[in-house]
């Protein structure tokens, strides 16, 4: 019964639209690695927030945000199979996990900007990723 149902015809019919679905959409997948992430602006403004605020709660805000879209970025560049910067995003973000428990505007200040050359590191090997 089932060789009635699936002629060879059939399955070269399939065989043949499925290659060319991953043809044309292997690209598209590429160019959203090689895009700036919208996240990667609000990290970076809140990395910059967190180090020039003066009260230490706001920055300790401004840090955590600024973690939570170091968080996303990384699952961006997982998405995107780009390991290199998946791994750089989650240390920035590790990083600027530690400014929570800081006592002083200093100390926060010194976490947080220990992050931003690992952060920019990371939206490197996410443009390189995205290059075909």
């Amino acid at each position: 019964m089932i060789s009635q149902c699936v002629s060879p015809r059939h399955i070269l019919m399939h065989t043949v639209f499925g290659a060319a679905l991953c043809a044309l959409t292997a690209p598209a997948l590429a160019q959203r690695c090689d895009a700036r992430p919208p996240q990667s602006q609000f990290a970076r403004d809140d990395l910059r927030r967190a180090v020039t605020e003066g009260d230490l709660a706001t920055a300790q805000d401004f840090a955590d945000r600024a973690r939570r879209g170091l968080d996303q970025l990384a699952g961006v560049a997982a998405r995107c199979a780009c390991a290199p910067a998946q791994s750089k995003f989650e240390a920035a973000s590790a990083q600027v996990r530690r400014a929570r428990d800081v006592e002083s505007r200093r100390e926060l200040r010194q976490v947080v900007t220990g992050a931003v050359p690992m952060f920019d590191d990371a939206m490197l090997e996410l443009r390189h990723c995205g290059k075909p």
